[in-house]
């Protein structure tokens, strides 16, 4: 609703961007260059998206108090999406210091790239990262069903 207070980050968990530029900009700056910030975006009924849900969230636990993490629905923030020039998902943002640092695809075959860039934006995770193959056997089991490509957009 209009006016409502936009949710702000809960450590170890996987929030919702859904105030477009307004909602991002807050975040960036309660996080205040003390934490980095993820947004995955994503689309519903994504296989490849879906795949990577519990791997986010294990981020999320792992690197707690330290990087913040939201996912970006596609289908309802498309003019958001434009402006972040996203063409294809699952992708992320990674803010450092209030300022976008890197643009990574994030589907399963990507996933190692991401907790790679996460290591050297964030360093060495607190618990433990669910590793790609446990995404990959998710996306093979959507692919097998016809649907484990990244959806262009």
């Amino acid at each position: 609703s209009p006016g409502a207070p936009l949710p702000r980050a809960v450590p170890g968990e996987v929030g919702e961007l859904v105030g477009g530029l307004e909602h991002l900009e807050a975040l960036l700056a309660a996080a205040a260059g003390s934490r980095a910030v993820v947004l995955k975006f994503k689309r519903e009924g994504c296989p490849a998206c879906n795949s990577t849900v519990a791997p986010l969230q294990s981020a999320a636990e792992a690197y707690e108090g330290r990087v913040d993490f939201f996912t970006v629905d596609y289908s309802r923030l498309k003019a958001f999406c434009r402006k972040c020039a996203i063409k294809v998902v699952p992708c992320a943002h990674i803010y450092v210091g209030g300022q976008l640092a890197d643009t990574l695809p994030l589907g399963p075959s990507a996933w190692s790239d991401f907790t790679a860039r996460l290591k050297e934006v964030a360093g060495e995770p607190d618990g433990i990262l669910l590793s790609a193959e446990i995404a990959a056997t998710k996306s093979a089991a959507d692919s097998r069903r016809g649907a484990g490509f990244d959806a262009w957009l």
